[in-house]
């Protein structure tokens, strides 16, 4: 939904959405993962939240007596929690109630800056659905790791998407999180959509694991969407090969700039959402 930065108020930046996460949580007395977010929507005065098939992940409708949210009925369970938390944050706004809001991105919190309204719902649906206080500890105790992630991805009833970024978010600087896909890059997508002439099989462009998505090394390091995978001992094209997971130490190269980290990559399989992936936790070294 394209909304604008004149419908905010000045002190509606990522403080505000923590503090209004944290009084949320603390009404409604959680202590324990994973969260209900019905119960949450229900203590910001919304009446409902109900399933339908439509082209939006989610939606906030506002009327003069009820307030409900819709989801999305064929995303998964995570994505619809998630997707929730994001409609509820929608209501901490003053003006939330002028129009319909909907959640259309294609990604779990991928939503940038310069959606700013968005962004803050994203951000604040994190904070909602895994809240610090309870999510950091763990973090602590178990470590930046694959086992970590799909632990607490099952413990927060999260996707393994949402709850690395929240793992990255921990130390931004020093941690990053990517998602592959094996796809063609932008300007061969024309090429090997293209009809393939007998003969000419040999000359079909191969897809390879590319950036998908990226998050962390702020401030250090830009990670390129849609760069292939070139790396040296195999561990993420392993990981998606054998589909399995796969840790060990690494450099990956990133254009004209090499990166040397500590790597762990998490194969994913394909869902009505998107294709298989691997997904990988670097840190680095």
């Amino acid at each position: 939904m394209k909304q604008s930065n004149e419908l905010l108020n000045d002190a509606i930046d990522e403080a505000f959405i923590i503090k209004r996460c944290h009084e949320l949580l603390t009404e409604v007395g959680i202590k324990s993962a994973p969260i209900d977010p019905v119960i949450l929507a229900s203590c910001q005065g919304i009446s409902g939240v109900v399933e339908e098939d439509m082209v939006a992940a989610g939606m906030l409708i506002p009327g003069d007596e009820k307030i409900k949210i819709v989801l999305r009925k064929k995303d998964s369970t995570a994505r619809k929690r998630f997707t929730c938390c994001h409609e509820i944050v929608h209501t901490f706004f003053l003006d939330f109630q002028k129009q319909p809001q909907m959640r259309t991105d294609s990604e779990v919190g991928r939503y940038d800056r310069n959606q700013f309204v968005e962004y803050l719902c994203d951000f604040g649906a994190a904070e909602l659905l895994m809240p610090s206080f309870l999510f950091i500890p763990l973090l602590n105790e178990q470590g930046f790791n694959v086992a970590a992630l799909q632990s607490l991805s099952n413990l927060f009833n999260a996707s393994c998407e949402a709850t690395a970024i929240k793992m990255v978010k921990s130390n931004p600087s020093k941690y990053a999180m990517v998602v592959w896909v094996e796809k063609h890059k932008p300007s061969e997508k024309a090429a090997a959509n293209g009809p393939t002439f007998p003969g000419f099989e040999q000359y079909t462009v191969p897809k390879k694991l590319r950036v998908h998505s990226a998050y962390g090394f702020e401030g250090y390091y830009h990670i390129p969407k849609d760069k292939s995978l070139e790396e040296s001992v195999g561990i993420i094209a392993k990981a998606f090969k054998e589909e399995d997971f796969g840790e060990g130490e690494d450099t990956l190269c990133f254009g004209s700039k090499t990166l040397k980290c500590s790597i762990g990559a998490l194969y994913l399989p394909g869902t009505t959402e998107v294709p298989p992936r691997v997904i990988t936790l670097l840190e680095r070294t």
